[in-house]
């Protein structure tokens, strides 16, 4: 994974470009949502979840596109 810090020239703030941020899904309805009930096996597995009655209300779960990973030593 490949990164670099950028200024913003007009916010006078440095900003984290990731490449491999472009490859995340970009879906403008439920149906292809990864974070909509239903489609959790679009996503990571869940980590912990809050239940809200039969079904979950808040999930969590790993990026699978993360700005940035944990050094491996």
């Amino acid at each position: 994974m490949a990164f670099e810090f950028r200024r913003d020239a007009f916010k006078q703030v440095d900003v984290l470009v990731a490449d491999n941020r472009s490859k995340r899904p970009h879906v403008k309805s439920k149906q292809g949502c990864p974070f909509c009930r239903g489609n959790e096996g679009m996503t990571p597995p869940t980590i912990v979840a809050y239940p809200d009655g039969r079904e979950w209300r808040v999930r969590r779960f790993r990026n699978a596109f993360p700005v940035l990973k944990p050094s491996k030593k």
